[in-house]
C-alpha cells in the first residue's frame, strides 16, 4: 500500500518536473531563435506574482478552516493576546504537562502575529502577517544582490528568481510555520552584516 502511494507521488512529481523542464527549454529555444525582447515592465509584473500566493492561502483557509496545524497556531496567538503565553491545548492533549508551546518548539516568532490578530480578530490575520513577513525576503535579497553585483538589473533578476523559486512559493502555501521565517530573517542578517550595520544585524 505504501509502495503504491509512493509510486503515485513519484509519477505525479516526475511528470511535473518533466513538463517544467520541457516548457522552460522550449521557451528558451524560441526566445533565442526568434531573438525575442521581453517587455521592459515584465520584471516588475513578475515581482507582483506573490499576490496569488496570498489569495491561494486565503482560499485554502476558506476550504479547510481551522485544520489542526492552523488551529494550533490560532490558539497560541489567541492565548498570547489573552496574557496566557504561548499555550496550546492540542499539544497538552498529546503530552500532558507540555501545554506551553515553547516546551517542545521554541518559536517566539508567534508574538509577531499577535498585534494583527488582536486588531482584526480573525485567523486570516495570521495569513496576512506571514505573507508580509515572507515578502521581506524579496527587497532584502534585491539590495543584497545590488551591493554584490553592482547592478540594479542583475539584482532585479535575482529577486525575481526568488519569487519564482518553487520552494519559496511552497512555504507560502504550506500554512503557518515558524521555521520558514528564517528565510527573510537570514537574508536581512547577511545584508546588514555586509553593510556593517551592527544594529540591524543584532
Amino acid at each position: 500500500m505504501i509502495e503504491a502511494e509512493l509510486m503515485h507521488y513519484i509519477y505525479i512529481y516526475g511528470w511535473g518536473a518533466i513538463a517544467t523542464i520541457i516548457a522552460g527549454g522550449a521557451g528558451f529555444y524560441i526566445s533565442v531563435k526568434k531573438n525575442l525582447n521581453l517587455p521592459q515592465k515584465l520584471p516588475y509584473v513578475l515581482l507582483l506574482l506573490p499576490i496569488y500566493l496570498l489569495i491561494f492561502q486565503l482560499l485554502k483557509y476558506d476550504a479547510h478552516k481551522n485544520y489542526v496545524d492552523f488551529a494550533a497556531s490560532t490558539e497560541i496567538v489567541y492565548n498570547i493576546i489573552q496574557g496566557h503565553g504561548a499555550y496550546c491545548s492540542i499539544q497538552e492533549s498529546f503530552v500532558p504537562g507540555s501545554g506551553h508551546w515553547f516546551s517542545a518548539h521554541f518559536t517566539p516568532y508567534y508574538y509577531l502575529f499577535a498585534p494583527a490578530f488582536a486588531l482584526f480578530e480573525t485567523p486570516k490575520a495570521l495569513v496576512f502577517t506571514q505573507f508580509i513577513l515572507f515578502m521581506f525576503a524579496v527587497p532584502a535579497i534585491y539590495f543584497y544582490s545590488k551591493d554584490k553585483l553592482i547592478s540594479k538589473d542583475n539584482a532585479l533578476i535575482i529577486a525575481i528568481c526568488l519569487v519564482l523559486y518553487p520552494t519559496y512559493q511552497y512555504v507560502h502555501l504550506y500554512g503557518i510555520e515558524m521555521l520558514r521565517l528564517s528565510i527573510p530573517l537570514l537574508i536581512c542578517t547577511f545584508l546588514f552584516l555586509e553593510r556593517n550595520n551592527k544594529v540591524g544585524y543584532w
